[in-house]
């Protein structure tokens, strides 16, 4: 019985503070509202938008939120809930941030983010040589979720359609439409013309991007390295990625270099960059 009361106690103690802390929360996102206008970094993952949310979260005085989807999943933070329910639905005045990056390079790289789980699509877990990985990256990736992320997300949620807006050679791009104002950059320029064009379009004094969730840190960096040394993409999976829409809007003229790139046809040099 003793042990019982000890457990209910514990348990007690731990909703309450739970409590405590949804109650805290909630009042700093009020706060923040009131603030400045909130701030949304919003685009698929593995374009470099975490260190840009983590230099953002440091620079901006209002409410600042990184997502990839405004639909609603079980385990989303309370931030996210916030901007959903206070800022989207309610169609207040929003700054959104979203950065664009060559699809075979993110996906790759979002195949190394979440390893595990695309293993375990092919059932029994394989031996997994350089070979094997390239093939399942090829066979059981969803390589379109790149290519149609603007149609579902930015466009369905905010109304916004970036092919309707040419996009400049300078990879930076400034759309306005009602409520929202929207920085669309490619991950590829210069950070010293993406922490500008930061500071323009926030009205910041000072702007800094301070690199986290680099692949280079984590524990597969070994392999993901060797995999990218070794993977010369079919012809098929390069005319599908580069005479999609997407690629022909963000990177018009420069199928040609990616390519290259990607055969092996440029010095080592170039293709490290």
């Amino acid at each position: 019985m003793k042990l019982l009361i000890r457990t209910l106690a514990r348990d007690l103690q731990r909703t309450l503070h739970n409590v405590r802390d949804c109650r805290h929360r909630e009042a700093r996102i009020h706060r923040l509202l009131k603030a400045a206008p909130p701030l949304l970094v919003y685009q698929v993952g593995k374009v470099g938008s975490s260190s840009l949310e983590y230099s953002l979260d440091r620079s901006w005085p209002g409410f600042t939120v990184h997502a990839h989807t405004m639909a609603p999943y079980e385990g989303e933070t309370l931030e996210l809930t916030g901007m959903r329910e206070f800022v989207v639905k309610k169609r207040k005045p929003i700054f959104i941030i979203s950065v664009v990056r060559e699809p075979i390079a993110r996906n790759v790289s979002a195949f190394f983010e979440n390893f595990d789980r695309e293993i375990n699509k092919v059932g029994d877990r394989p031996i997994l040589t350089v070979d094997k990985m390239i093939e399942i990256f090829l066979t059981h990736y969803p390589h379109d979720h790149t290519l149609t992320w603007f149609d579902k997300h930015m466009k369905a949620d905010f109304g916004i359609d970036v092919y309707q807006h040419p996009f400049p050679s300078t990879g930076v791009q400034v759309i306005e439409q009602g409520h929202v104002r929207l920085l669309l950059m490619r991950v590829e320029v210069d950070d010293a013309v993406k922490e500008s064009a930061v500071k323009d379009f926030l009205g910041l004094k000072e702007f800094q991007i301070k690199r986290v969730n680099d692949a280079g840190q984590k524990s597969y960096s070994e392999t993901y390295r060797v995999f990218r040394e070794k993977f010369i993409p079919p012809d098929s999976y390069l005319e599908k990625m580069y005479e999609s829409r997407f690629f022909k809007h963000f990177y018009p003229g420069q199928m040609e270099q990616f390519v290259a790139k990607w055969k092996r046809l440029q010095t080592p040099k170039t293709l490290a960059a």
